[in-house]
């Protein structure tokens, strides 16, 4: 496990070291899929998540979901992150989602992750062992966050039509 860089807001409460992944040299990588149980023994709320990311040059993205789900049948079937809520994205130049002041994401007792890597050759093989870094509120804040996800499928937008518009 590598040691940690620093970590914007101080040690978090829970660190969680993702599985290591070997990205080939060369080639179309599949999003990753790695799912987390917490083994969390009571509520917890979260103000912020952190990122330590292990190699910069390969991991485009990170996609990290809760769900009360148990996590060994959560990668069966056609979406892995179905029934799940989203908490935390990373992507390069960040290194943490921190929360708005009286607020925090509840992580339910028995809460697991799924987190949804993704990552790009870079011409060289490269291993990747990223950490994720939760920060806990002593308390329940005022506001809860959840994630709310809308979705149109049923248009498509014509090639070069800068105006387009969905009815």
């Amino acid at each position: 496990i590598p040691v940690s860089k620093v970590w914007p807001h101080g040690t978090p409460d829970l660190v969680i070291t993702l599985p290591e992944i070997t990205v080939p040299a060369t080639g179309a990588v599949d999003f990753k899929y790695t799912c987390v149980d917490l083994a969390l023994e009571e509520d917890r709320w979260i103000s912020a998540v952190s990122y330590s990311i292990g190699e910069l040059s390969v991991l485009h993205s990170l996609v990290v979901n809760a769900t009360l789900e148990s996590t060994h049948n959560s990668l069966e079937g056609s979406d892995p992150m179905a029934g799940s809520e989203f908490l935390s994205l990373y992507v390069p130049g960040r290194t943490a989602d921190e929360f708005p002041e009286n607020s925090g994401f509840l992580l339910k007792k028995g809460a697991n992750l799924i987190v949804k890597s993704r990552y790009l050759s870079s011409g060289r093989e490269t291993s990747d062992i990223t950490q994720l870094g939760f920060y806990f509120l002593k308390s329940q804040p005022e506001y809860s966050l959840h994630s709310l996800t809308l979705e149109n499928t049923d248009f498509l937008v014509p090639a070069n039509d800068a105006n387009y518009q969905v009815d």
